[in-house]
């Protein structure tokens, strides 16, 4: 028999002869060779369990090397070149090489970056530097910030209820811009956040200043439309404590022209926002004796069967249908002397509050502006602070210290 021996497990397609078998060979060895052939494939394809699709081109192209493009003649597929241990956080160019991605891996410094000059770089006022790691090289973006703002504060704040309003005088320099606020204390901690800041849209910001006497940090900061936020400007921001008025008597006069001054609640207290004991206590007539202190009111007031002074003492807060007193009809004079309001003895009083009678008509029954004044003997009078009403502050409390 001329067949080759192709039994065992060391017999590969390699061993096959082509010209096998021979035309002499006998008819009944051909069941050997037979069996010899699926031998030899099955050691060859040994994994082989499912049917192989694979074109011969596909097949070709484990024997061909890949090769990269050099820019002007395209690549050609085949075998990738391993890459060696220390190539293990690189990645394959389109040139056939293994590459260190741009930035050098990354770094926090820009002097930590292995692939960038940065020996040479020209400091530009509100520039922003950028990597193209495209172009291999740093940029300026291009992208400005916002206009520093310039801010103005109130020359005196006292502790809360106080509302406090700041001005960005260069509010009209920006196009669209968004504003930030925020109170710090000495100790960093905030106390007034941005979100209890109101935006009043032409450039003041107002808030309620902190509770607390003290010096304050205020930032501010402004992001226009298309821009960077600005860089935040820090003014130091004085609270002080409220000014205090020791007094026995106390006057609201000089009433203005507008409306006809119908007064309905009047409160002094000892304590700033409104807090700690008020004055005069709740009284049931123009001149009565409480505690052993004597309070007496004195002044104009339209019919004094309806419209009795007293009850601008009324403690049951704002209502309409127990009156207080009312101008209407008062001479100049009477409108100038206003209403006194004898507390029996010296009071220190540190907030005071009153509040106009409203009707279906506003500002009908206020009278804007009006004074109040301080007395020690009830006949030599200080002027303490003079309040013009707003547009609709009928039946509202209105700071009479402070407003």
């Amino acid at each position: 028999m001329a067949t080759e021996d192709l039994t065992g497990t060391d017999k590969f397609v390699d061993d096959l002869v082509a010209t096998n078998p021979v035309a002499t060979d006998s008819v009944s060895d051909g069941d050997e060779h037979i069996r010899g052939v699926k031998n030899v494939l099955k050691n060859t394809l040994p994994n082989v369990t499912a049917a192989v699709t694979a074109t011969a081109a596909d097949l070709n192209k484990t024997s061909s090397t890949f090769t990269g493009a050099d820019g002007s003649a395209a690549g050609a597929s085949g075998m990738v070149t391993a890459p060696v241990a220390t190539d293990n956080t690189k990645f394959l160019k389109g040139d056939g090489t293994w590459a260190t991605p741009a930035g050098g891996g990354g770094s926090s410094t820009l002097g930590g970056l292995t692939d960038v000059d940065t020996s040479a770089i020209t400091l530009i006022d509100g520039a922003v530097l950028r990597y193209n790691g495209t172009a291999s090289e740093w940029q300026n973006t291009n992208l400005g910030l916002s206009l520093t703002p310039t801010v103005t504060i109130p020359s005196t704040i006292y502790p809360s209820p106080t509302t406090v309003t700041i001005t960005i005088t260069n509010w009209s320099s920006y196009s669209s811009p968004a504003p930030w606020c925020e109170v710090e204390n000495s100790s960093g901690t905030v106390v007034v956040a941005a979100s209890a800041v109101t935006n009043n849209g032409d450039g003041t910001m107002t808030f309620t200043s902190p509770s607390t006497a003290a010096t304050y940090t205020l930032k501010v900061k402004v992001q226009d439309f298309g821009d960077l936020v600005s860089s935040t400007v820090s003014t130091s921001m004085v609270v002080s404590e409220s000014p205090s008025y020791e007094y026995r008597y106390f006057r609201i006069g000089s009433l203005g022209s507008t409306g006809s001054g119908y007064l309905a609640v009047v409160e002094f207290y000892t304590s700033a926002g409104f807090t700690g004991t008020y004055y005069p206590p709740a009284m049931t007539s123009n001149s009565q004796t409480i505690g052993g202190v004597t309070y007496a009111l004195s002044g104009y007031t339209y019919n004094n069967t309806s419209y009795q002074l007293w009850k601008m003492t009324d403690t049951s807060g704002y209502d309409p249908t127990k009156t207080g007193a009312w101008m209407l009809g008062a001479s100049a004079t009477q409108k100038s002397d206003g209403w006194v309001f004898d507390l029996g003895t010296a009071r220190d009083i540190v907030s005071a509050r009153c509040k106009w009678y409203t009707y279906s008509t506003p500002n009908t029954y206020h009278s804007s502006p009006f004074t109040l004044y301080g007395s020690s003997n009830g006949s030599s009078w200080t002027s303490i602070n003079t309040v013009t009403m707003g547009a609709t502050n009928d039946g509202e409390y209105v700071d009479m210290l402070l407003g």
